[in-house]
């Protein structure tokens, strides 16, 4: 979700990107913890969740693209706070394994997300299809399937 920014906290990590010599786009997730917010993510590149910061009026890659040319950067509308981002795929992956609420939860207020335009609905069934393919044949022995000689895979401790 889309909040303020902290100048207590976007001065230090300004700071930090000058001093290792950083220019250009970077996303950071912080989360909130006990003793304050952690910095958790750092992204200097496009990331998935781009949609979000559109959403909330500040064009990023019209930013950056402007920066890379040393011409001026378009001057951000208001920020908007309280735009949620959306992970359809990762509602539906929870759904497949168990988890069908995340499909049904109700965001109220406005939203961001990638892939799901309802004035163009033909990719994201594509998307979920292509994605829930690749994991069902990574299950499937044989040629396709996690038992071909060679193949790594990471599977995470459960």
């Amino acid at each position: 979700m889309s909040v303020r920014p902290d100048p207590d906290l976007v001065r230090p990590v300004v700071r930090a990107l000058e001093l290792a010599g950083y220019w250009g786009l970077v996303e950071m997730e912080f989360l909130q913890g006990r003793d304050g917010a952690m910095l958790i993510d750092v992204n200097p590149r496009f990331y998935g969740c781009m949609a979000l910061p559109l959403a909330c009026g500040v064009n990023l890659p019209a930013a950056w693209h402007a920066v890379a040319l040393d011409r001026e950067p378009p001057w951000p509308l208001p920020y908007r706070t309280g735009v949620v981002y959306r992970w359809r795929l990762a509602d539906v992956l929870a759904a497949v394994r168990g988890s069908p609420e995340r499909l049904r939860k109700r965001v109220h207020g406005p939203q961001a997300g990638a892939m799901w335009a309802t004035d163009d609905p033909l990719p994201a069934p594509l998307m979920v299809g292509a994605e829930l393919g690749t994991r069902v044949s990574r299950r499937l022995p044989g040629r396709f399937g996690a038992s071909t000689p060679g193949r790594r895979r990471f599977r995470p401790k459960r």
